[in-house]
């Protein structure tokens, strides 16, 4: 970054304090920050598991 570049970016955040504005911010789902709900992993288990197999044999009724 030029001294230029560097002396505009600190320009632009003394213009633009955005901690003298989040009372503004609040309550507005817009700008809210929610973590995943993350659980144990597992291995997948139903249909995909059970077509892997059912791929090797021929159905039944079709040519």
């Amino acid at each position: 970054m030029t001294l230029a570049g560097l002396e505009a970016a600190v320009a632009w955040l003394g213009r633009n304090r955005l901690r003298d504005h989040l009372h503004l911010l609040e309550g507005d789902h817009r700008f809210g920050w929610r973590a995943r709900p993350r659980g144990d992993w597992r291995p997948p288990v139903g249909r995909a598991a059970a077509s892997r197999g059912s791929r090797a044999t021929p159905t039944k009724g079709r040519a």
